[in-house]
């Protein structure tokens, strides 16, 4: 808003400057978006994050199975033990 204040009236001639400044004000405006858009995104990544951490606390023997599963996950996948094939 500074910046823009600063701008004079345009007139005949010599109008660099003014030119120079409505530059400014474009390229403000256009990091003030981009600065507002990166805060929504903040704010609604931790918004989704509490949703799902409520939904952990409402059903905890989900994350416990889930964790359980990936402990033993190549026992899932592969039952048999290498050991045992050398005996056939």
């Amino acid at each position: 808003m500074w910046v823009q204040l600063l701008i004079p009236k345009i007139e005949d001639g010599n109008n660099f400057g003014v030119s120079i400044q409505e530059e400014t004000v474009a390229e403000l405006r256009t990091v003030e978006s981009q600065a507002a858009s990166y805060l929504d995104q903040i704010s609604r990544y931790y918004i989704t994050r509490a949703k799902l951490v409520s939904k952990i606390t409402k059903y905890p023997h989900v994350v416990t199975l889930h964790d359980m599963i990936l402990k033993i996950i190549e026992e899932i996948k592969k039952p048999r033990s290498r050991n045992s094939e050398a005996l056939y």
